[in-house]
């Protein structure tokens, strides 16, 4: 979380698709939710950082 109280964007830097194609391996987003994080609302950020976690945390996803 930032100063200002928003979420920051949850990227490691290792920014790859999955072979499949639908979230990265990094920070676990999907390819729609990478993309004008800036301007999303924080309760949508808050959301996606939840669902990205719970994708890296899923045995056998990445």
């Amino acid at each position: 979380m930032t100063k200002s109280g928003k979420s920051d964007s949850p990227c490691t830097g290792i920014c790859r698709l999955r072979d499949e194609g639908d979230w990265c391996i990094g920070c676990g987003r999907l390819a729609s939710e990478l993309f004008n994080w800036t301007d999303r609302p924080e309760k949508e950020r808050r959301e996606i950082i939840r669902h990205a976690r719970q994708r890296l945390l899923t045995p056998g996803r990445k």
